[in-house]
């Protein structure tokens, strides 16, 4: 079964509402110029009143391994998703084992899997911006990166494409967060629940 993940959540009615539709995990971005922004803390005291077994990732960019594992401490997140070095990124999974790389680049995906063979890697698209931007993933270097390793899907997807990107990468699971809203930063019940529906089509 693909997982599947719903970033952007600021609000419990909103992550409530994730969780009701089917999703695996919530993602939640503490990088303050991103309009979907949530500080640690609001984000502790939302996931504080999830059901249990609901998986929550913080996504950290570009900040120090050790600034990382204090912002998901904080949040009580139960992952982390990084946007930085290979270098960095190995370094936070010694004290974090449970983080997620995010590249565009297939070289550095490679880069980690040769020194950390289990490592999990998030595939996007190419963007100055650190997800949401809503840019496609190139789903062949992506095939061919699901075909060796385990790796989730990101970047252009949305309730419309996302059973053909399933189908064509067979990725271990899939991210979205434009994908779903009504507006910039404002996320659309009917099309979160659309997605994660269409996600599961695509097996």
């Amino acid at each position: 079964m693909v997982r599947v993940k719903l970033c952007g959540i600021r609000d419990l009615d909103t992550a409530l509402q994730a969780v009701q539709c089917g999703a695996s995990a919530l993602g939640f971005v503490h990088h303050p110029p991103s309009p979907r922004y949530i500080s640690p803390q609001q984000t502790c005291e939302l996931v504080q009143q999830l059901p249990p077994l609901v998986e929550t990732v913080s996504l950290a960019v570009k900040i120090s391994p050790s600034q990382a594992v204090e912002m998901a401490i904080a949040a009580q997140t139960t992952t982390i998703q990084y946007y930085g070095t290979v270098d960095d990124f190995l370094q936070l999974q010694e004290s974090f084992p449970r983080a997620i790389f995010a590249t565009w680049d297939e070289h550095q995906a490679q880069q980690l899997w040769r020194e950390s063979p289990h490592a999990w890697v998030l595939f996007e698209g190419q963007t100055v911006h650190h997800g949401g931007a809503g840019v496609k993933a190139d789903w062949g270097i992506a095939r061919k990166l699901a075909a060796q390793y385990p790796i989730i899907l990101a970047g252009g997807l949305q309730p419309e494409n996302v059973a053909e990107a399933v189908r064509a990468v067979r990725p271990h699971g899939v991210d979205v967060s434009s994908g779903i809203e009504s507006e910039r930063g404002i996320k659309c019940p009917q099309r979160m629940e659309d997605f994660v529906k269409a996600a599961m089509r695509g097996l």
